[in-house]
């Protein structure tokens, strides 16, 4: 029951709770770094810089709720942004395995664009800084991977705007007759 595979077919009810957990990403996120901000007990401190001795990665510190790296919160963003995608992707597979028709491998790719994105969002963190790069080899490589993020980035929002105004909702020339 965890997976949609395990369905066997999808049907109103999983289709509505995957396009509910989709649309609830942002909010989540809120959540998560809401739930990190009181748990951690920074709302206590007056000023938005945390004081000298908390600037490390503990628990306890604003380290911990940066979603910058590798931390607890940003692996709890990521998997909030990227398990509802998955569900979709896994969704419009079993469509597809079911139906054979080709339009659920395309509305796949659309799930699976935005997947990419976050997936180079995760990896951004490594790269976010061009100063902090030594030699060229390691600009040339922020450069690289910066051009390669932008250049999915826009090509995933193309295709999604695309398939959402033409596909989902219908909207396009030929059915305005």
């Amino acid at each position: 029951m965890l997976t949609p595979y395990s369905w066997g077919r999808v049907g109103f009810r999983e289709n509505i709770l995957g396009d509910f957990l989709t649309s609830l990403v942002k909010p989540n996120i809120a959540l998560a770094y809401s739930g990190c901000y009181y748990v951690s007990g920074y709302y206590t401190y007056a000023s938005v810089e945390p004081p000298a001795d908390t600037a490390d990665d503990t628990p306890t510190s604003f380290g911990a709720c940066s979603a910058k790296g590798y931390s607890p919160l940003a692996c709890i963003v990521s998997l909030i942004t990227v398990m509802p995608l998955m569900w979709r992707l896994m969704q419009c597979m079993v469509r597809y395995n079911s139906t054979r028709e080709r339009k659920h491998l395309f509305n796949a790719g659309k799930y699976f664009s935005a997947f990419t994105v976050v997936i180079f969002g995760v990896f951004n963190s490594n790269f976010s800084k061009k100063e902090d790069h030594d030699g060229d080899d390691d600009a040339f490589a922020h450069n690289v991977y910066r051009a390669v993020w932008i250049a999915v980035f826009i090509a995933a929002t193309l295709y999604q705007f695309w398939w959402d105004i033409f596909m989902d909702w219908g909207l396009s020339v030929r059915d305005c007759r």
